[in-house]
């Protein structure tokens, strides 16, 4: 009989939700499915639970010395003092950034899970720079894990994957508790030609698929 443990599958990023919308209808209640992001909007359209790293921005930063002026700016601010917070534009270090910043959010996850699975598509700013950080701040808390990363698709452009590449750098220690997919290499041998939402779609349930192999040869219920 396999055995219930507590899992935590963790999306980073846009590429990560996609995945996490796919994998929701498949687990049981004993997986708890988060998506992690810095973009708010995107956010919107995750089927799972969410938490936001967010950017904060304060309008009118600049102080005014003309006293009526200034508590209209102390009133607006009041009101509109965080802008929507758009994601990082493509920059991992933007993307590491926000993470020192706000990987705290996830010790209580964290530390009720006993296994987790951290999913992202690099090549991107928030995955790319976000996973490597919150990789780091599992071990620190003596959890099982494993990181599920992608490299990009050559249409994706040169920047994507040299991104990707500096990213999994930052993942090397982790050995045997990482699968790395080539994109590329896991569709080539599809013969039809087929939509990049078809192909996305397709990686999404390769990594899912990677993910019941590793419960599986341990024995874990998912």
């Amino acid at each position: 009989m396999k055995k219930q443990k507590q899992i935590l599958v963790l999306g980073v990023g846009g590429g990560g939700q996609n995945i996490l919308n796919q994998l929701q209808e498949q687990v049981n209640n004993n997986v708890r499915l988060i998506t992690i992001n810095s973009d708010e909007q995107l956010l919107k359209s995750s089927k799972t639970d969410i938490i936001l790293f967010p950017q904060e921005k304060r309008i009118f930063k600049k102080f005014i010395k003309n006293d009526r002026l200034n508590n209209f700016k102390h009133l607006c601010n009041g009101i509109f003092c965080k802008k929507p917070s758009y994601g990082c534009a493509g920059d991992k270090d933007t993307g590491e950034s926000l993470a020192k910043k706000h990987v705290s959010l996830l010790k209580n996850e964290i530390k009720q899970s006993n296994r987790i699975f951290i999913i992202s598509t690099f090549g991107g700013g928030f995955g790319t720079g976000a996973v490597p950080v919150i990789v780091d701040y599992a071990k620190q808390l003596n959890t099982k894990l494993t990181a599920i990363v992608t490299m990009p698709f050559r249409f994706e452009g040169k920047r994507r994957n040299l991104q990707a590449n500096e990213g999994m750098e930052k993942l090397k220690e982790l050995k045997d508790n990482l699968i790395v997919i080539n994109n590329d290499d896991a569709i080539g041998y599809i013969e039809n030609k087929i939509s990049a939402n078809e192909a996305f779609y397709y990686i999404g349930n390769y990594i899912i698929s990677k993910m019941f192999d590793i419960c599986n040869n341990e024995d874990i219920c998912i």
